[in-house]
């Protein structure tokens, strides 16, 4: 059974914020590029696993507890924080592309692939794999600083 996209896609990427939703729109239609996917994924990483920290959360970390303790300010650890994980988040991406490079040619590898939802919440597989996500990582950051803030 396949799943129908019914909506105008330029529309819908506006109304997910993406940034030049034109662009996305463009290169899932004329390329068959799984953008939309491609931004809610990132979108979410950035939500949940950079952005995710505030100065109340960040003293779960007993290592971050301790050095504001020591001195150092919410905002730096918070700032180093969020770039170790946006590298972690990169770093997951990229392997998700590239696979163990040292494992052996007949090692078993992975991919992201897409999936549209029935009515019911089941999942059923495009067909589209979603490459070269990491290289959208960094230009969605939705601050639209590109990591200035805690990369530089």
């Amino acid at each position: 059974m396949a799943i129908e996209r019914t909506y105008d896609l330029v529309e819908r990427m506006r109304s997910l914020g993406a940034p030049d939703p034109e662009s996305w729109a463009q290169s899932e239609i004329t390329e068959d590029i799984a953008q939309e996917a491609t931004w809610l994924l990132v979108r979410a990483i950035w939500a949940s696993c950079i952005n995710g920290l505030t100065p109340d959360t960040v003293t779960r970390y007993a290592p971050a507890s301790r050095a504001i303790e020591a001195g150092a300010s919410v905002e730096d650890v918070i700032q180093a924080m969020r770039g170790y994980a946006y590298e972690a988040a990169f770093g997951v991406l990229q392997l998700l592309d590239a696979g163990d490079v040292e494992a052996p040619a007949d090692a078993p590898g992975w991919t992201l692939d897409e999936v549209r939802y029935d009515e019911d919440g089941n999942a059923h597989r495009t067909g589209r794999v979603l490459n070269g996500v990491y290289e959208s990582l960094l230009t969605s950051d939705p601050s639209g600083l590109e990591g200035a803030d805690f990369l530089r």
